[in-house]
């Protein structure tokens, strides 16, 4: 059973304390997702957006910034006064204070970067990418590409599939149960290839280690790579 703790909650409403309470939760995330319900609930926005005039503290230290750090995650979010000036002092040159004004469906942040964070993926499977903020991607080919004696006729378009997974077994039975190998082998001469793609990304995120002529065919990758053992997750060329 995860620990409860407990985080100072206030809604202030013009310089004025409207109500001051402590929420038990396990984490600050689960704090503020709590007291977003409360608010609701409480006061079915009549004072606005909760990101307005609700704060969560931060006890715990859990709000610490690092390189992967996303201002928009909701526990990096309703900071009160001490924290958001404990943050910004730590980590001086890099975030601010947001000033921009929210929406109905995008609230405002306590806070973001005073320069962009430029954004990467890394190969973590065939076909298969992970963002600098985890969220994975699946590649697939939805129009095949045509040629005639040397012409390309129709060139050969790429998506890339945004995942709900939160880690790579969990992509690899997302594209399995949505059908997205398929799709992308309906549009590829090369369907034997893909559906190998697929199994080496199985084996490397050690749901189910490389059998037989599949592993004969990975053999010299895995060796190059050094990922003859399972459940690795390093990248790998497509």
């Amino acid at each position: 059973m995860n620990e409860q703790r407990t985080y100072p909650c206030l809604v202030k409403v013009n310089g004025s304390n409207l109500a001051r309470c402590g929420i038990s939760a396990p984490d600050r995330k689960t704090a503020v997702q709590k007291m977003l319900l409360w608010f609701w609930e409480e006061y079915k926005g009549k004072y606005g957006p909760a990101s307005e005039v609700l704060t969560v503290g931060d006890p715990y230290n859990e709000v610490v910034f690092s390189g992967e750090f996303n201002c928009s995650h909701k526990a990096n979010n309703y900071l009160d006064e001490p924290t958001l000036t404990r943050v910004i002092a730590e980590f001086e040159g890099t975030l601010m204070r947001e000033t921009a004004l929210g929406t109905k469906h995008h609230p405002r942040r306590s806070l973001r970067r005073k320069n962009r964070r430029r954004k990467y993926r890394r190969t973590v499977a065939p076909n298969i990418q992970e963002s600098s903020t985890g969220r994975f991607y699946y590649r697939i080919i939805v129009v095949p590409q045509k040629s005639r004696r040397g012409e390309v006729l129709v060139k050969r378009k790429m998506k890339e599939e945004k995942l709900k997974a939160k880690t790579l077994p969990e992509a690899i039975e997302e594209i399995q149960e949505k059908g997205l190998k398929r799709i992308s082998e309906e549009n590829t001469a090369r369907k034997n290839g893909k559906a190998r793609s697929l199994k080496l990304a199985s084996h490397l995120a050690g749901i189910r280690p490389l059998q037989g002529d599949d592993l004969t065919y990975f053999s010299r990758l895995l060796r190059s790579r050094k990922m003859a053992k399972p459940g690795k997750g390093e990248g790998v060329a497509v």
